[in-house]
Formats: structure tokens, sequence, C-alpha cells
């Protein structure tokens, strides 16, 4: 009886190391299923100086969440768009989505604080760079998106609808002409394991994501050079992206077998 005791003892220990030496052995592979992706737009209406003209200007950029990685498509034409005024001279703003023929790829994992930017999906010679300084130029990371202690809420309103939340804020001390004259925050459901965010605050205190800020600056009448300046917009919201290419996840794949021999460099970027 001891003897079998020690027998099935023996059996599970053996299994057990195999198990073990299994899962270390083979890699997880990433599938479009266990990944989670969104889109980053902005558009900034701004004012051309010889003729006091609106245009704007923006794009977006896809964000993809795979565990520890973060990976991004940046498009490599970003084209300027052109504003539309609509009846009562108030600008119609148009989401500005770039259409691109070309993208760099910047990928990372989240326990370094560097990452790779690719030209391409081969990964071939990519360049370290900071993901700090990346995620504050292209990501917005530090731009002030809710000031706390200088916004007053002026009227909040739900969509029953499509349980979106909207709230109307203004600056109780407007330092200077960048600060906008109206802020709108939406917010909803619906964006789970993404960690991109305006505000973690404001997500945290709403229960909500919130997903989209519009600041809206008035209409200044003789502002610039004795001319008007007309109402402007500049928007920023994330919207889910649930259509991408198997390419994409592969790429991520690829880059998690390759990561520990990828180039590392002191001197980022």
């Amino acid at each position: 009886m001891i003897t079998n005791f020690f027998n099935t003892i023996a059996r599970i220990s053996i299994l057990a190391m195999v198990s073990l030496l299994c899962n270390c052995c083979i890699p997880h592979y990433y599938t479009n299923q266990g990944c989670k992706s969104i889109s980053l737009i902005s558009s900034f209406q701004l004012l051309k100086v010889d003729n006091n003209q609106l245009f704007s200007i923006g794009g977006s950029l896809n964000i993809f969440y795979c565990d520890n990685y973060i990976l991004f498509q940046l498009p490599q034409n970003p084209a300027p768009t052109t504003a539309d005024n609509n009846n009562g001279g108030d600008i119609t703003m148009k989401k500005v989505k770039v259409e691109e023929t070309k993208c760099a790829y910047v990928i990372y994992n989240k326990k370094y604080n560097y990452g790779y930017l690719f030209d391409s999906l081969s990964i071939e010679k990519p360049r370290v760079i900071s993901i700090d300084s990346f995620l504050t130029m292209r990501t917005f990371k530090k731009f002030p998106f809710y000031l706390e202690n200088n916004v007053s809420l002026v009227e909040a309103s739900r969509n029953k609808i499509n349980h979106t939340l909207i709230e109307k804020y203004i600056y109780k001390d407007k330092k200077d002409i960048s600060y906008a004259d109206t802020i709108y925050y939406f917010y909803r459901k619906g964006f789970k394991n993404i960690e991109y965010s305006f505000s973690k605050k404001l997500d945290s205190i709403k229960k909500l994501k919130l997903y989209s800020v519009r600041l809206i600056y008035n209409k200044v009448p003789k502002g610039n050079h004795g001319m008007d300046i007309p109402k402007r917009e500049f928007l920023f919201e994330i919207e889910n992206n649930n259509s991408y290419s198997n390419k994409i996840v592969d790429f991520i794949n690829r880059f998690k077998e390759k990561e520990s021999s990828m180039p590392y460099s002191k001197r980022q970027q």
C-alpha cells in the first residue's frame, strides 16, 4: 500500500512538471478576440491670418490592447480638411478620419518605458523611442482635458436611447484666449479593457467612459486685424474599432516572439 501511495505521488509530480514545462515552452498567441482596439480622433479648427478663414486639421490613429502590449497604427499622410459653415454662420464640425495609404507602427511592452517604431508590419529595422514623449506628442497624454478646480458644471442631460451622458462646463477663470468658452463632455459605456482616457478621474466618478471632448470658442467680433473671428471647435474622441486586419494581431504575436532580441538604446529619442 505504501508503495502504491508513493507511485501515485510520483505520477502526480511528473504530470505537474510536464504541465509546467508545456505552459512555459508553448507561447501564448493573441487573436482578434483577445485584443481590444479604439480609434483616437482629433480635429482642430484654426484661422488663416492672411484671409481670416477657418480651416480644419486633424486625423486619427488606431490603438490596440493585447495584455501587456500596446500597438499604435499611425497614418503617414495626414491631410487637412476645410471647415464648413451652416446656415446660421456657425461651423459644422466633421470628424476627420484620414485616408491612409501607408502606416507606421509603434509598439511597446507596458513593463518598459521605451518602445519601437516600425515603418511597416515587417518587424524589421525598428527604432527605439521614448514612450512618454510619444504619448505626449501623439495621444495628448498631458493635455489638460479636465481642470477640476477651474470649471463649473452648467448643464447635464442623459440620452435614454443610447445611454449617453452629456455635461456642459465653463471655466471659472479664463486666463487667456487658449481657454475655451464652453466645454462639452460626452460619456457612455462600452469601452471595457480600454486604458486610454481623457480623464481617469471623470471615468471613475461617472462610472462611464469620457469618450468625447468638445472645446467651443465663441465668435469674437473684430478680433483679428479688425475682422471677426468665427466660432471654432476642437474635437477629441475615441471610438471602438472592431474591424481590423488579422495582420495587426499577427504583427503583435511576431513582435512578442522577437522582443528579447530587439535592439535597445539608452539614447532614446
